[in-house]
């Protein structure tokens, strides 16, 4: 019973270690999009959903983009080259600056905050 615990312990200490870095973009481009639907309009319908969905779709496909390790939702992305996190926090805020145009939300960071905190993320390793 005893190796079985280790052998578990070992077993979640192995899977915590292979969690991706550009984790943490996502997580906050999530936030992001949360705070900025629950910023505008309520509308009828699936459209908030749709919209959150949209974003974690094109935040997906920026990173399969460049690791092209699963297939992309949208067809026709080219591969390329280039940092996974700055790929994940444009794809967000086009999606989200697209949807909400009319009505910027103070929510989106503007295209400089987005450089610096990718910036910042680069040089702490992330």
């Amino acid at each position: 019973m005893d190796g079985l615990r280790r052998l578990i312990g070992v077993f979640v200490c192995v899977l915590g270690a292979t969690v991706p870095a550009y984790a943490d973009v996502v997580t906050d481009w999530s936030a992001i999009t949360i705070s900025t639907i629950g910023a505008a309009a309520p509308v009828p319908g699936p459209a908030r959903l749709i919209e959150y969905a949209m974003v974690h779709i094109a935040m997906h496909d920026a990173v399969q983009a460049i690791q092209q390790r699963f297939e992309t939702y949208s067809p026709g992305i080219t591969p390329t080259t280039g940092s996974v996190i700055a790929a994940a926090a444009k794809a967000a805020r086009d999606v989200l600056v697209n949807r909400f145009r009319n009505r910027r939300p103070r929510s989106i960071p503007p295209t400089r905050t987005t450089s610096r905190i990718i910036r910042s993320r680069a040089t702490m390793g992330a």
